[in-house]
């Protein structure tokens, strides 16, 4: 069996206060750090001998808009994770998106906070 890799990328702006080094607790303010994410999502699969594809690109841009995108656009990551690192949100994110497509497709999730910085879930 031949499989290929599909990987989409999609982007959102977002906030979160950065974890503080345990020695500066409560000493330092805490600044929001603001951030244009970029995402990649790469599924796993075999090509549909119909459609030559393996996802449909309209149905996995409507799952990273409506599961991801929307929900964390503008937002304080801190609310809406427990970890919001780069790592943190790598995993989450995977999570989150894990049980929208057929088992096993989804095979890693990257989180860019920069050209520089970035995360991967699993690896």
């Amino acid at each position: 069996m031949t499989y290929f890799e599909l990987t989409k990328e999609v982007s959102f702006r977002a906030l979160r206060i950065p974890p503080q080094p345990i020695e500066t607790k409560g000493i330092t303010p805490v600044p929001l750090s603001g951030c244009r994410f970029k995402l990649r999502v790469t599924l796993r699969g075999q090509m549909d001998p119909v459609s030559g594809l393996v996802f449909d690109r309209d149905r996995l841009e409507r799952i990273l808009r409506l599961s991801v995108v929307e929900p964390l656009d503008g937002s304080l990551l801190n609310e809406c994770f427990p970890n919001p690192t780069t790592e943190g949100l790598a995993h989450s994110i995977f999570l989150r998106l894990q049980p929208l497509f057929p088992e096993r497709m989804l095979t890693r999730v990257s989180i860019h906070e920069s050209d520089l910085c970035f995360a991967q879930f699993p690896v």
